[in-house]
């Protein structure tokens, strides 16, 4: 072996080694794009919470925050290129069947495709609209069978089993949309089924769910709510938080302050705020609306002898 094909097989293998130990890393170094630029520091917060983390997780993320490239794509193809018999089977939820199965598609496609990634690849045991399962060999050459549904927001999963095998993580992403939004019967349907069917589910699996703020009645927004309730924790991750952007190797303070200042002139503030900044100013969308607060006056004070104390 030549001292040219040594210093490749060296860089190979810290390159995998960087990526078995982080997400961002994987995407890197097996999911490389031209546009690619410097990774946010939450980005390495939903690494460690995927690959290490061991409660459930709600995350409010801006939109354009990458976080379906990280937490479905890169996650999913790590799953199958890394495998462990801890998070073998794996259920992705969005927003209804369509999305989903064309998510998975996408996976599987590039899994298939790419002989880096399909490197380890044994046999390929399902791949329809629901279901990518895959028999393939660990690093140290072990095969295990390594399975990813994906379902549509609403779906009957409470019961799911694959053989003996209940999920191991379920990951939630964007399950509702704008739509939804106008509907209160439709977000209460949907707190119904996830309070019924996911809740029960992740009392044998990790739950991850992330999303954009669609209003305070939003599926996600009333997990965060009663993340002490349901053992979530939970964060919101705007695009600029103490004056400086938490994407900066995308976002400048110049842009995000053009941006604001555009959709204030056209009188859609509201719709900035919701999708940048994860805040819902729009009052349809508010649970607790102005009208609900009264204000006090003398004037409605009926019993003359009424005496009042303050302290």
């Amino acid at each position: 072996m030549g001292v040219e094909e040594d210093k490749i097989i060296q860089e190979e293998a810290i390159a995998m080694e960087l990526a078995y130990k982080s997400l961002v890393d994987f995407r890197r170094i097996y999911l490389p794009s031209p546009a690619d630029c410097e990774a946010a520091p939450f980005h390495h917060e939903w690494s460690e919470i995927l690959l290490h983390g061991k409660q459930h997780f709600a995350q409010e993320a801006f939109r354009e925050s990458g976080k379906s490239v990280i937490v479905i794509r890169a996650h999913s193809l790590y799953r199958l290129v890394f495998p462990s018999n801890e998070y073998n089977f794996i259920v992705i939820i969005m927003a209804n069947q369509t999305l989903a199965s064309a998510r998975l598609k996408d996976l599987a496609d590039d899994y298939l495709s790419d002989p880096k990634l399909c490197a380890n690849l044994i046999e390929v045991k399902k791949n329809n609209e629901k279901t990518f399962e895959v028999m393939v060999k660990d690093i140290y050459g072990k095969p295990i069978n390594v399975r990813i549904d994906a379902y549509g927001k609403g779906s009957s999963i409470r019961g799911l089993l694959h053989g003996e095998t209940r999920p191991k993580l379920i990951i939630i992403d964007d399950p509702q949309d704008l739509e939804d939004m106008n509907s209160e019967g439709i977000m209460e349907k949907d707190y119904d089924w996830f309070l019924s069917d996911i809740v029960f589910l992740g009392k044998s699996c990790r739950i991850f769910m992330i999303g954009n703020n669609l209003g305070e009645s939003c599926l996600i927004e009333r997990v965060i709510a009663n993340k002490d309730y349901l053992g979530f924790q939970a964060e919101r991750i705007p695009v600029i938080k103490d004056v400086k952007p938490t994407w900066p190797g995308k976002y400048t303070v110049e842009f995000i302050d053009k941006e604001r200042d555009t959709y204030e002139k056209l009188g859609k503030i509201d719709i900035w705020y919701r999708e940048r900044m994860c805040e819902s100013l729009s009052p349809e969308n508010q649970i607790f609306k102005e009208e609900y607060f009264k204000k006090f006056s003398w004037k409605d004070v009926k019993t003359p002898e009424l005496n009042v104390f303050m302290t």
